[in-house]
């Protein structure tokens, strides 16, 4: 069967919230098409994906097999893939760029892991869903996003083995309130001190603050499915109010808003 090729603002969703601006469109979608129908496809344009839930199959480079909540992905224009949800209705942002905005040195579909790019794609999802953003603040972001994109070889660079199961600590025990930066340094053998120095080098921002977004980045995930308290303790914060700060710092936007966005 011969792979199709989608044209700007393509995408196997359906749409609720678009907006355009100079170099680029960005949407709030649904998948609609169950993950054995996917068709191998490309795209005219260079486009990132925001997945804002779990599960997003991707063979862009640095993914791990079940992606986690917001995974943010960039597939160079022409790229050849069949990324998409394990399930139905997963719930994602989709951000084409035009061609003049379009790095020419990065040729490969990517994971982008850098904090900065991550926060402002999930600013761009808030802004859209709460309707208040200018076209100034989301062309910022937009720039934002791509920021580290040019970073990306040096974010691929060798990690110590230590640090990858440091990242996967915060990431499978960010449900526990508890949880303190001493107890994975503890964990993987390395000093508090030491473990920030060198998760902020290779991810630009402390272990702490990884941590607060994988909370928010679960609670996200869990909103179409869980009321707001349950979402909260799930996602390991103290009580709503907490989760509901955390969100509006991340997004821009309060849990409830985000969640009828998507409707």
């Amino acid at each position: 069967m011969m792979s199709e090729t989608f044209s700007p603002k393509q995408f196997l969703g359906s749409r609720s919230v678009e907006r355009s601006g100079p170099g680029f469109t960005a949407a709030l979608r649904r998948a609609t098409v169950p993950a054995e129908n996917v068709p191998e496809h490309s795209h005219e344009t260079a486009h990132f994906v925001l997945a804002i839930d779990q599960a997003y199959l991707t063979s862009a480079n640095g993914a791990v097999e079940k992606g986690e909540p917001m995974t943010l992905v960039y597939n160079p224009p022409g790229t050849l893939h069949r990324d998409r949800f394990e399930t139905s209705n997963g719930r994602f942002l989709s951000i084409d760029i035009a061609p003049h905005l379009t790095p020419e040195e990065v040729n490969d579909p990517c994971i982008v892991s850098g904090s900065k790019s991550r926060f402002a794609a999930t600013r761009i999802a808030g802004c859209l869903s709460s309707g208040f953003a200018d076209d100034l603040e989301l062309e910022d972001l937009l720039l934002g996003v791509l920021g580290e994109l040019r970073d990306v070889q040096r974010n691929s660079t060798y990690r110590p083995p230590w640090l990858e199961v440091a990242v996967e600590a915060l990431m499978d025990m960010a449900g526990d309130s508890g949880l303190q930066i001493r107890d994975v340094a503890r964990l993987v053998g390395v000093h508090p001190v030491h473990l920030a120095r060198i998760h902020r080098q290779h991810f630009g921002c402390s272990p702490g603050a990884a941590l607060r977004r994988q909370r928010v980045a679960r609670a996200a995930a869990l909103l179409p499915t869980t009321s707001l308290s349950e979402a909260a303790l799930e996602a390991g914060f103290a009580d709503q109010s907490h989760m509901t700060r955390a969100f509006r710092r991340d997004y821009g936007t309060t849990p409830a808003r985000f969640r009828n966005a998507f409707d």
